[in-house]
C-alpha cells in the first residue's frame, strides 16, 4: 500500500473534515493508498511544492509571486478524496 502525506496550509477544516471522512469511510484504502494528514503551515515552499497539498491558497500564492510555473489540475470524482 501506498503512503501519501497530504498536508493543509491553512485552517481551511471542511478540506481537513473532508480528509478524515474520506480516511474513515475507508476510501483511501479502497483505492489501495494510506493518506497521512499533516500540518503544513511551518513547510516551506519548497518541500509544498513537492507534497500534495488542501487549503492551496498559501502555496498558489507563493508561485504567483515568485514566478514559480505551476499546473493546475482539476479531478472529478465519486466521492470525497481530497
Amino acid at each position: 500500500m501506498y503512503t501519501i502525506d497530504l498536508a493543509y496550509v491553512g485552517r481551511g477544516l471542511h478540506e481537513e473534515l473532508v480528509a478524515y471522512i474520506a480516511d474513515q469511510q475507508g476510501y483511501y484504502a479502497d483505492e489501495g493508498v494510506h493518506v497521512a494528514l499533516r500540518d503544513g503551515c511551518t513547510w516551506d515552499e519548497e518541500r509544498l511544492r513537492r507534497g500534495a497539498t488542501i487549503g492551496l491558497g498559501r502555496a498558489l500564492l507563493s508561485r504567483l509571486t515568485n514566478g514559480v510555473p505551476w499546473v493546475a489540475l482539476n479531478v472529478n470524482t465519486h466521492r470525497p478524496l481530497f
